[in-house]
């Protein structure tokens, strides 16, 4: 169940700013408002309350006084109230999206404190959700009345409000605060405010309405200011240039405004004189009318040295009461106001009144005065004090004569008896024997040692007479609750008894006037006789009771200790634990015993886990003391004197700086007491610099430099190892502290955190293991764990880790798969680790690290590095001495980065080797020797002189393996001269060397992280919570550039398949990156990785291509086509310059790299030679390329595909200028790798096909005749001696006979194909012999014929095979088309048509007899309308001979089909295609035809 309490916070911005206080003001608690507002206003008019602080961040002043409430089960506390700039603000946390809305109790809990205490601004806030996360938003500072929401919480709170003479709003008061009355004489008045309704309240004592308040205080003169202003209040300033007379209506005006007014001067005057008879006794304010001066003094100083009549204008223009407020101070007007019919107030109202009325100031001249003072400053009362009147003095009168008279007396013996009581009070104060503190629990026995005797005649004794048993107590739960209790009380009385007795005496007294009198003198007499023998017994009693007193001045008692309490020992020494004491009488003082407490001293010894070396940096220790009142670990400061020092010979004690260690033995101990129990926790709160903390999970470390989250060492002082020296060691870890207050045991922090510690009953496994290459990249130990000795406390270091990425410097990212760049991978550069200075072990002591002395216990090497040697072998156990250049560790680059890990803080550089770097060695290492060796500065080759590389600020500004090249191509350029390019080549194949050290520092944060790691930015490895990870790629983001080179094609025209052809214009040629063909998986390879050319063109050729469809088409291949990163946009727009820009067009034709909208990719449009039949690529990536030539010049064959490679370590491999490394000093030659194509004239073989119109199907007739004629370009006949030219060839017939024809045949196929390739022109095909069942259109019209030409428009095809000359076998097709010998059928219906009757006169009918034929008249007509199926008599067969997919003739009808079925004509004209359904048809369609003859139709195929 939830438990709620209030908090208060005294001084909330020493948590703000603890290093401007001496401590951070503690947090206090109340279980109910009535104490919390006890401390609250203690609190609230403090100095720092209204000190004036703003946090420019947030734009408001610090909080001070702060309130809250705190719940626990579930734990939650929520502020409800800051004081800043002596304003009280709303906290509205109670609202925010993470508290708890539903308990009931907070909100009214809440509601209640803020009734208590008051609140008057706010500076609300709200919340908004953005991509799931709780965004907060602060609104403006508002007064509390203007927040919607605060009815929740402050409907109890009352505000008044203060207005000026015009009703306007000056600012707001909350009931019970305290405005500031300002007049003009510069006197201040402090007033409480009373809020009573809206409109009403109280100011002092004054009942007002608001806004007569604020007229009163016009006319007076007086501005008022809240005692605290808040932001918006209006504090109105009245300037009082001239204070006229009390009539005029402008007494505080502009000066000019009231002087053109005519106002008089102020002026002060003296009071009257007054005589006594206006001094009636017990009429106190009627005496003050009357004789101070009546209406001088009543009306303030204001009327004039003589008496002044006014108008009756004048009084019509103030009121009684109105000018009542103008002579009157407060309190005259609150009596007025609320005592209205008593005696002051008549008073006042008629004298005012009278004042009013013309009336003189009261003034009489006669009379006295007792005493009168008058002030000397001017407008102060004057003071009268009168005394009463004298009276006539009396006269004395005579004395008579008187007769004298004797008489004796006698008195008797008298006794008296006297006792006296004694008390003997003891109290026991027990103090421990070194820290004097007070010990309860103990039991102690106090017994008189004498209990009875006698004294000067009298006897006494003692009660109790035996030993009292007491028990110390005391100790009060408070900050003093160790100097309060040991105590216990015992009391004794001693009764003491006496009697005394006197003899008597006798005498006389006289002479007396009269007898009366000397009886009277003679008893007197006696009695005193009497009197004094009592005196003179009663003084031996007292004498006895005194002699008594004195004997009985102190007693001894036995005072000795029964029960030792816990945590001590009986100490025998002075005031120990058994003693003699005296004890005066009549007191009750203490008396102190002492015991000897229980201690210990600790101490610690801080080592390296690795070298066992003493740590030389400092450690930072906690001691926590057990606290009985707070029921808490209490940190250093007020009770709990100790802290942890280091020592001289560098362990670390704890320090006792009580003010009663006066020795350094003592300074040394610890010491049981019961305030702490001999309970303490010491904490490693910070570790040595370069050390990881003393963490519970080492892989979630808590706050650095605090005890949360660490272990703890609790040690707890027993009667076992009291007196001892104890040497804490982690095998004595046995505590935790949490990271916050998870419940259980409380710790508070030094900073003033509280938190849980968890104690264990017997130690725990103190040994730590760590993952320390979280990345799994390093190659190196993963792990490593420490383990305990005893009475020694090991640190570990932190280590040291940095990732490189790869990236390629156009691409600027990381490229594979399909974003690679060329046939380049980034993965396998080799990386170099370097030490940049001598790094030195964290110890302190060990001095420059030596992998091969930081062992084990068993002497084995702890840590190993990898590296790669200059033979190219890994060797994964080397053993680095981290001295100045010297090798520390070697890596590769896989999946775009690298790790170096377990590394020593320090500065490191880190270089990516070439693979023409050897290291040289130095002292048996490898390290970089400081030098590079010169080169001849044109062809790169070594001289055979060194020279010191440049440096600056202690570090490398060369790269640290100059000119060490991995190869030097020699080329020629553009102009023949020789050029030399030498290249350091990376081990990511196709990339060059990135030619920049980049130097780097894992240097020490803090103890909160076990590995300080240095990475590139987007570095996405899951790193534990003890990894700090600096992400900076300007450090770690290796940016290596692909090699690149260029490429010249010259392309020449051949007929003869020789190279010395001409120039060719406007061949279009396409680089296609092999390795992303799509039939990659068919080419063959040497042993070298190379792709064969024939396995290429093998798998693209087309040996039938034809003008559709190439020889070798790629168009499918798009994906394949040459792409480049270029990060230097305005090289590629270079480039692109040189091919579209107008003129000579030097580099070719066409768009060359365009963008593929992807970041600084290009892709290599096609291509075109120039007029001089050139084309050159600049920037191609490394990798092999097939050339093709994509666009073909006219009536040329296409060029064969060939293969470009841009590898730096072939020969001719000239570097190309869009290539330049990071921080390269290189300069590319930018030649060129050439290349010669040559395109041949094409020639083709003329096939010609017989087609059957009507099928569309090949004539399957041999011997079908053609003729070709030679045609001009404008398509005439090309006459030979004046006739059309034929074609001739030499045919072959007979087997080898051969003859010149000019007439050519189809074959069985209906298929005709010169025997001779057909050159260059135009032709006509003309048929002389057509096929049997087929209309020969050009034998009987001349009509048809088939005109074509030869160029590389015409449609042709490659045979696949080659000619005489090696060149490909080309045919072009003609298609020739005749029409099957077709029939047309006819129908024509006749009948007899009824046309009349024939007449008879026969009487008889003869249909009735039988005898007659007909009585009708019939004529022979067409008939329409009558319907006919025609039906296919035999297997009509196609004319083409064409066979179907059984090895029949093609029919046109089988016997038996209905070829249509038709109707004769009405005789109207149609045409209708006609679809009967039909079993075997070759042609789905008949026209029908009605020709407008009754009775007619035909039909025929069309």
């Amino acid at each position: 169940m939830a438990e709620y309490r209030y908090y208060l916070i005294p001084d909330f911005m020493s948590h703000v700013f603890p290093q401007q206080f001496e401590e951070q003001a503690p947090t206090e608690f109340f279980s109910n408002t009535a104490d919390l507002m006890k401390r609250y206003k203690q609190l609230r008019e403090m100095p720092y309350n209204n000190e004036y602080t703003w946090n420019e961040r947030t734009n408001l002043p610090y909080p001070r006084l702060t309130v809250g409430i705190d719940r626990r089960d579930p734990d939650g506390a929520v502020t409800i109230m800051q004081v800043r700039n002596g304003i009280n603000y709303l906290c509205d946390d109670y609202r925010g999206p993470f508290a708890d809305r539903n308990d009931k109790q907070l909100i009214e809990m809440a509601k209640q404190l803020v009734t208590a205490v008051g609140v008057d601004r706010i500076r609300p806030h709200y919340y908004t959700e953005e991509n799931g996360h709780t965004k907060v938003h602060v609104s403006k500072d508002i007064h509390i009345t203007e927040w919607t929401n605060a009815p929740e919480l402050c409907s109890a709170l009352r505000f008044s409000r203060f207005l000026n003479r015009d009703g306007q709003q000056l600012f707001q008061v909350r009931n019970g605060q305290r405005i500031i009355e300002n007049y003009a004489d510069g006197s201040q008045l402090v007033k409480d405010v009373q809020t009573v309704d809206d409109t009403h309240f109280y100011v002092g004592s004054r009942f007002c309405h608001i806004q007569q308040y604020a007229n009163q205080c016009f006319k007076r003169g007086c501005y008022v200011e809240p005692e605290h202003p808040q932001p918006g209040d209006k504090l109105d300033r009245l300037l009082i240039y001239q204070i006229p007379h009390y009539t005029c209506e402008y007494r505080f005006t502009d000066y000019d405004y009231a002087q053109n007014k005519g106002c008089p001067p102020y002026t002060y005057t003296n009071t009257s004189l007054v005589s006594a008879d206006q001094c009636i006794p017990g009429d106190h304010y009627g005496n003050q009318y009357r004789i101070w001066g009546g209406l001088d003094q009543l009306s303030m100083e204001l009327l004039p040295d003589t008496p002044v009549a006014f108008s009756a204008e004048d009084t019509e223009r103030i009121s009684l009461l109105d000018f009542c407020y103008t002579i009157y101070d407060d309190i005259q007007m609150w009596l007025i106001e609320n005592y209205p019919e008593s005696t002051a107030a008549k008073i006042y109202l008629e004298s005012a009144q009278a004042l009013l009325d013309d009336a003189v100031a009261y003034a009489k001249p006669r009379g006295y005065y007792t005493y009168i003072y008058t002030p000397a400053r001017s407008g102060w009362q004057t003071v009268a004090l009168i005394g009463p009147e004298i009276s006539e003095e009396e006269t004395e009168e005579p004395k008579p004569v008187v007769q004298e008279y004797y008489a004796s007396w006698e008195a008797p013996a008298q006794s008296a008896s006297g006792t006296v009581d004694l008390t003997y009070g003891i109290t026991t104060d027990k103090i421990q024997l070194k820290t004097l503190e007070k010990a309860d629990g103990a039991t102690i026995e106090i017994e008189p040692i004498t209990k009875s005797g006698t004294i000067d005649g009298g006897s006494w004794s003692i009660s109790p007479a035996g030993v009292q048993i007491v028990t110390t107590g005391g100790h009060t739960n408070d900050d003093n609750y160790q100097n309060n209790g040991g105590a216990a009380s015992a009391s004794w009385s001693v009764h003491y008894t006496v009697s005394k007795t006197v003899d008597g005496r006798s005498g006389s007294v006289g002479p007396y006037t009269t007898k009366e009198a000397a009886d009277a003198a003679a008893n007197s007499e006696r009695d005193s006789a009497v009197a004094a023998i009592q005196a003179e017994a009663q003084s031996a009693v007292n004498n006895a009771i005194a002699s008594a007193q004195a004997q009985l001045a102190s007693l001894q008692f036995r005072y000795d200790e029964v029960t030792i309490p816990y945590g001590f020992e009986s100490y025998w020494g002075s005031n120990g634990s058994h003693q003699t004491i005296t004890v005066p009488a009549n007191s009750n003082n203490a008396y102190e015993m002492r015991n000897a407490e229980w201690s210990l001293q600790i101490n610690i010894k801080k080592t390296d886990s690795e070298t066992g070396s003493q740590i030389a940096g400092d450690a930072r220790y906690e001691i926590y003391q057990w606290d009985v009142v707070t029921g808490k670990y209490q940190p250093t400061g007020g009770y709990n004197t100790y802290n942890v020092q280091r020592q001289g010979d560098g362990t670390y004690a704890v320090i006792n700086n009580a003010a009663y260690a006066t020795n350094d033995t003592m300074r040394h101990t610890l010491y049981y007491t019961q305030r702490n129990e001999g309970r303490f926790i010491l904490v490693e709160t910070k570790a040595p610099a370069g050390y990881f903390g003393d963490w519970t999970d080492v892989d979630h470390p808590g706050t650095a430099g605090t005890p949360l989250g660490k272990r703890a060492y609790y040690v707890e002082i027993t009667a076992d190892n009291n007196n001892s020296v104890l040497w804490l060691g982690n095998g004595d870890y046995n505590a935790d502290i949490a990271t916050g207050d998870k419940g259980g045991t409380k710790l508070v922090t030094s900073g003033g955190v509280e938190t849980t510690v968890i104690i264990y009953d017997s130690p725990k496994d103190a040994s730590r293991s760590y993952t320390t290459d979280a990345s799994g990249k390093a190659d190196n130990e993963d792990g490593y764990t420490t383990t305990a000795a005893d009475g020694i406390m090991k640190n570990d270091r932190t280590l040291g880790e940095i990732s490189i990425s790869k990236v390629d410097l156009d691409a600027q990212r990381y490229v594979t798969g399909d974003d690679v760049h060329g046939n380049a991978v980034l993965d396998g550069a080799v990386y170099d680790l370097f030490a940049a200075e001598d790094i030195t072990h964290p110890d302190g002591v060990t001095g420059v690290v030596d992998y091969s002395k930081i062992v084990d216990a068993n002497g084995n090497p702890i840590w190993h590095t990898t590296i790669r040697d200059n033979s190219g072998q890994w060797i994964s156990d080397y053993l680095p001495v981290l001295k100045k250049d010297n090798l520390v560790a070697s890596a590769k680059i896989e999946d775009g980065w690298l790790t170096f890990a377990n590394l020593y803080l320090g500065r490191y550089y880190v270089v990516e080797r070439s693979t023409g770097t050897v290291i040289p060695l130095r002292e048996g290492a490898l390290a970089v020797s400081g030098t590079y060796p010169t080169v001849d500065s044109r062809t790169k080759a070594a001289t055979g002189q060194v020279a010191a590389l440049a440096a600056s600020n202690g570090q490398y500004t060369d790269w640290v393996y100059k000119n060490q090249f991995s190869t030097i191509s020699k080329s020629k350029a553009l102009d023949g001269t020789w050029t030399y390019d030498a290249y350091y080549l990376s081990y990511a194949p196709g990339y060059l060397c990135d030619e920049h050290n980049y130097y780097i520092t894992p240097a020490y944060e803090d103890e909160g992280w076990y590995v300080e790691k240095t990475t590139f930015a987007n570095d996405t490895a899951a790193y534990g919570a003890n990894y700090h990870v600096h992400r900076d790629s300007g450090l770690t983001e290796s940016q290596d550039q692909v090699a690149k080179g260029n490429v010249e094609i010259s392309k020449v025209v051949s007929s003869s398949g020789q190279s010395n052809g001409l120039e060719l214009e406007g061949a279009g040629f396409t680089f296609y990156l092999v390795s992303d063909l799509s039939k990659v998986e068919q080419f063959n390879q040497t042993r070298t990785g190379s792709y064969t050319l024939q396995s290429i063109l093998d798998a693209y050729i087309n040996k039938e291509y034809d003008i559709e469809h190439p020889k070798w088409d790629f168009s499918g291949e798009t994906q394949a086509i040459a792409k480049t990163y270029e990060v230097n946009a305005d090289e590629i727009a270079a480039y692109n310059r040189t091919l579209t820009a107008a003129g000579d067009n030097k580099n070719g034709k066409g768009d060359g790299w365009q963008p593929t909208g992807r970041a600084n990719e290009y892709q290599l449009a096609e291509i075109f030679s120039n007029d001089s039949g050139n084309i050159r690529v600049q920037g191609l990536p490394y990798g092999t390329y097939l050339v093709v030539e994509t666009t073909t010049p006219h009536d040329l064959f296409q060029a064969e595909p060939f293969l470009v490679s841009i590898d730096p370590e072939q020969d001719n491999n000239p570097w190309g200028a869009m290539a330049t490394p990071k921080d390269s000093v290189m300069k590319a030659s930018d030649s060129y790798q050439k290349f010669t194509v040559l395109d041949e004239e094409i020639e083709v073989y003329l096939k010609i096909t017989k087609l059957d119109t009507e099928t569309g199907k090949p004539v399957l007739l041999p011997n079908t005749a053609f003729q070709i004629y030679w045609l001009d370009e404008n398509g005439n006949y090309r006459l030979k001696n004046g006739k059309p030219k034929l074609v001739t060839m030499t045919d072959t017939v007979n087997g080898h006979l051969t003859k010149n024809v000019d007439t050519f045949y189809t074959n069985e196929e209906g298929i005709l194909t010169l025997p001779e390739k057909l050159p260059l022109g135009k032709y006509r095909i003309v048929e002389t012999v057509g096929p049997d069942g087929f209309y020969n259109e050009w034998a009987d019209s001349g009509n048809y014929y088939v005109d074509f030409d030869i160029s590389t428009d015409h449609i042709y095809k490659a045979t696949g095979d080659d000619n005489e000359n090696s060149m490909d076998t080309l045919v072009i097709g003609e298609n020739y088309w005749n029409e099957e010998t077709l029939g047309k059928l006819t129908i024509c219906k006749t009948g007899n048509a009824l046309t009349g009757k024939i007449e008879t006169n026969d009487l008889i009918d003869p249909w009735m007899t039988g005898e007659a034929d007909s009585d009708f008249a019939y004529t022979l007509r067409p008939l329409a309308g009558a319907e006919y199926t025609i039906t296919a008599a035999e297997d009509i067969y196609t004319q083409d001979r064409q066979l179907d997919a059984n090895g029949s003739r093609t029919l046109w009808y089988a016997e038996g089909d209905v070829v249509a079925v038709v109707t004769t004509g009405d005789g109207s004209a149609d045409t209708a295609v006609f679809a009967p359904s039909r079993t075997k048809a070759t042609y789905d369609f008949l026209s029908v035809i009605h020709d407008g003859t009754l009775g007619k139709v035909s039909i025929y195929q069309p």
